[in-house]
């Protein structure tokens, strides 16, 4: 049995359906077609926006900084500028490692440059002539050149191509200043006496004569250049290796190195790593003269081994001789027991002339040393009794010294620097964001000297503003009143809900410059909490009372004292456990603390009423009607 055939309507029926929703969805279509293009064209409107404004950025960066160092470089004479160059180079000294180009690690290799060095130890922007001047680039880099030890490790290839590297420009090349310069001598890959081939070098040894032509590299460094040669072998035992590199390799390269002196450099033979240190002081230096040095440093170091195990021991010192004498003693008496049994007359006669010998041999230099050690012993404890005596003279000399450069110093900065240099200088010396001012800087400080507790401002101020340029002994008055000055206006005080203690601060010239601090402050933060935990029963103890108006208001006495256009800040702790009770309370402490004509003269300052950290009011706008959520 077949299905009837659906009748006409029923197609046609069917029909319209699908093209209505076929017209829909190519609605649809166009619609999110549409959307796509405007979110596209949106988008594409920010980046070239966004690209505006770095470029904006990145151009008033290039001209600030440019100006700062025009101004730098016309204003400040070159000592204050090589402090500048101190400061904002990494701390000095530094040692920087020297890569081969096929395995250089700097940012300039990367970028397909052939420098040796990293440039990039300077600080970002300092090393693009965009940003910086050339010549302040210029005097950077010759700071850099003079507090950079630079080390080539074994490798002397790379110090040809070094010395010609341009760090970036085309005419700073280290060839042209002195500089610090390491280099590492593998004795061991060389054919000298005593040697072997060890694993860095796989292979048959490099001649001697190989080591003068590498050190030849040496010769292109200009007048003045430190160079430290470092000594190293492998192949020799650790006790001997000092002196074998001194009797062996010193003697071989000596030559060279008078050379290297006579040109002008400085230079110095370390064996092994923390070992003797030999300086080739002028270019006719001998070999006794050297051996002999390095027999002194040895003597020196086994004296200060002995003087370190000395002072380690302390009392045990006298002890220990004691218990080693008695040992001797004992091993003593049992050779000569066992002699006496094993030899004859004749033969026992022989061993015990030579056991006295050996004994009083013995004894002898216990005695010596003895002697030694107590001459050094009386002679330590005079120098530390001259030490002692001359300590207070000293300390008295210095800090003359210390209170006349400090004048000077100021004297120059007041004299030359202009005032925006000053101010950047003071508000790194003196601004404090958050300067807590509470009952006790009014009350009592305890005299270190009688125990007694009462106010002294001047043993308060040494206690909290123990730096130097706080004293008029070490900076000039003018400096110092522009010092107390910065120090009122860019600090933000904190007070907390102390009765009087904001108008007394405002009040009081305690710097004595002849000006009240309410003239000058400029930003203040007060804290008040509507409920009280430190009085009454336990139960308020635990939960808190309300505070009383009174209180409260007399927290804001002194308010009105600042200047106008002053920025106040108070926050308000309700404790309140929903919104709408913070609200309620907000609403009724501000018209509590705050009267209608105290409101309207708040509008003189740049106030925020900010409740439990988390709500702000803005006094200048209508007092009750907007309140505003700001998390954070």
């Amino acid at each position: 049995m077949t299905s009837p055939s659906p009748s006409e309507e029923e197609n046609k029926r069917l029909h319209d359906d699908c093209y209505r929703l076929l017209r829909a969805e190519v609605k649809l279509q166009e619609w999110r077609d549409e959307e796509v293009k405007q979110y596209e064209r949106h988008l594409l409107k920010q980046t070239i926006e966004r690209g505006n404004t770095s470029d904006a950025l990145e151009k008033y960066a290039r001209t600030s900084c440019h100006q700062l160092c025009d101004k730098v470089l016309e204003v400040l004479p070159r000592e204050m500028r090589d402090a500048i160059y101190q400061h904002v180079l990494p701390a000095s000294p530094i040692v920087m490692n020297i890569f081969r180009n096929n395995a250089c690690r700097c940012k300039s290799c990367r970028h397909g440059k052939s420098t040796l060095w990293d440039p990039t130890h300077l600080p970002q922007h300092l090393d693009d002539v965009d940003y910086v001047p050339q010549e302040f680039y210029r005097e950077l880099v010759e700071q850099l050149y003079q507090t950079t030890t630079f080390d080539f490790e074994e490798d002397f290839q790379k110090i040809a191509d070094f010395r010609i590297n341009d760090a970036g420009t085309t005419d700073i090349v280290p060839v042209n200043y002195p500089l610090n310069i390491s280099i590492l001598i593998k004795c061991h890959v060389y054919d000298f006496a005593g040697t072997s081939s060890l694993g860095d070098q796989p292979g048959p040894s490099r001649p001697r004569r190989a080591l003068l032509t590498d050190l030849e590299a040496l010769f292109g460094f200009k007048t003045g250049t430190n160079i430290r040669i470092h000594l190293q072998v492998d192949s020799i035992p650790g006790t001997e290796k000092e002196a074998w590199e001194c009797d062996t390799v010193v003697p071989f390269i000596l030559p060279t190195m008078r050379r290297l002196v006579a040109l002008g450099m400085k230079v110095k033979l370390c064996l092994e790593d923390g070992g003797c240190e030999l300086v080739i002081k002028d270019d006719g230096v001998t070999m006794e003269e050297i051996k002999d040095q390095f027999e002194k440093d040895q003597e020196a170091a086994r004296w200060s081994n002995m003087f370190a195990d000395t002072t380690r021991l302390g009392k045990k010192f006298k002890l220990i001789l004691i218990l080693l004498q008695l040992h001797m003693q004992q091993n003593m008496d049992v050779t000569i027991s066992e002699t006496l049994r094993n030899t004859g007359t004749g033969e026992c006669d022989c061993a015990c002339g030579q056991l006295r010998k050996r004994a009083l041999r013995t004894l002898s230099e216990e005695s010596i040393c003895k002697a030694r050690v107590a001459a050094l012993q009386q002679e330590l404890a005079l120098l530390e009794k001259h030490l002692a005596s001359i300590t207070p003279t000293t300390q008295d000399a210095i800090e003359q010294l210390a209170k006349t450069e400090c004048r000077q110093l100021t004297h120059d900065i007041m004299t030359r620097l202009p005032r925006e240099i000053r101010d950047m200088i003071y508000v790194h010396l003196s601004t404090r964001d958050r300067e807590l001012i509470e009952r006790e800087h009014f009350r009592v400080t305890l005299d270190p000297l009688t125990r007694l507790y009462s106010y002294d401002f001047e043993r308060w101020k040494a206690q909290h503003f123990p730096a130097h340029y706080w004293n008029l002994q070490y900076v000039s008055q003018l400096f110092f009143r522009e010092l107390v000055e910065n120090y009122y206006r860019t600090s933000t005080f904190l007070f907390g809900d102390d009765p009087g203690v904001m108008k007394r601060f405002l009040n009081a010239d305690e710097m004595k410059l002849g000006v009240l601090p309410k003239a000058l402050v400029s930003s203040v933060e007060i804290r008040l909490n509507a409920v009280s935990h430190d009085r009454g029963s336990f139960r308020a103890y635990m939960f808190g009372i309300p505070k009383s108006p009174e209180r409260m208001r007399e927290a804001l006495d002194g308010i009105f004292e600042l200047r106008p256009g002053a920025k106040i800040v108070i926050r308000f702790v309700s404790e309140a456990k929903t919104k709408e009770e913070r609200d309620a309370h907000c609403k009724g402490a501000m018209t509590m603390l705050l009267e209608e004509a105290q409101v309207e003269k708040m509008k003189m300052y740049k106030v925020k009423f900010i409740v439990d950290e988390g709500q702000v009011w803005d006094l200048t706008e209508a007092m009750k009607d907007e309140l505003m959520a700001i998390h954070g």
